[in-house]
């Protein structure tokens, strides 16, 4: 049988930060909680010229960080295939700039 009382209610905020390239653009850094050090959870972003998120870094109070990256093509910035195979195709490049395709 339930109570006819009121059910206690808690709020919660989050805060998050974020951190962009000046030059170009792309996300560089999220933080969750950046004013709690016991909560922080950092994230961290590299990107190459093409905009292509190249590695990934978590890291926070009592995780293991954990990193992960991925390859490009330098000349059209192609995804390189899993096993580091170095022949893309390459019949488009990203436009760093505005992050548009542009074919050739």
């Amino acid at each position: 049988m339930w109570s006819s009382g009121a059910f206690a209610q808690t709020s919660a905020t989050r805060s998050s930060s974020f951190a962009y390239d000046a030059a170009s653009g792309p996300l560089t850094q999220e933080v969750v909680e950046p004013n709690t050090p016991a909560l922080r959870l950092e994230t961290d972003y590299a990107n190459d010229a093409f905009g292509n998120k190249t590695s990934v870094t978590v890291s926070g109070v009592d995780i293991v960080i954990r990193s992960s990256t991925a390859a490009f093509e330098s000349s059209c910035g192609a995804e390189i295939g899993e096993t580091g195979e170095r022949n893309p195709t390459c019949t488009s490049r990203q436009r760093p700039t505005i992050g548009a395709r542009q074919s050739w």
